[in-house]
């Protein structure tokens, strides 16, 4: 992992003090409550970001990496998200390198080296599927956020 990832901003998730110390774990439940702010998507992305143990700054920090990937997913130049993306080979080596590069500097550092790249590999078949299913799915999703 980069050593040059950036802690995140207390400011971003104001109810993560409602719920436990700093470095306390949380349970379900608790992580549930801070994740409930997102959109349907959001949520199914936290989901599959999520580690089973987690601290209320993880719970930020994951929030605030999928907040990332949409905006860098938006505001990629050329886009990263093209139109049958899911057919692509190239498109989908591009898909995946933006989804690593966010990711390398917004989740956690408790995230091990493995348990990374599963993450990212988890989000791309998701983002694929996405884009399978629904060809203007995707595009929707982000312009809705960003």
């Amino acid at each position: 992992m980069s050593e040059n990832r950036k802690g995140s901003d207390a400011s971003m998730c104001p109810y993560a003090e409602k719920y436990v110390y700093e470095g306390d774990v949380l349970s379900g439940a608790e992580i549930y409550r801070m994740s409930s702010g997102l959109s349907a998507e959001e949520l199914e992305l936290f989901d599959l970001l999520r580690k089973d143990k987690m601290t209320a700054e993880e719970v930020e920090q994951v929030q605030m990496a999928i907040a990332a990937l949409l905006q860098r997913l938006h505001m990629e130049k050329p886009p990263v998200l093209v139109w049958d993306v899911h057919k692509n080979f190239t498109a989908q080596r591009r898909l995946r390198a933006a989804i690593q590069q966010v990711f390398e500097h917004t989740l956690p550092h408790s995230y091990e080296r493995s348990l990374f790249l599963e993450k990212c590999d988890t989000v791309l078949y998701l983002m694929l599927e996405w884009a399978a299913k629904s060809e203007t799915g995707w595009r929707s999703l982000l312009q809705r956020h960003y």
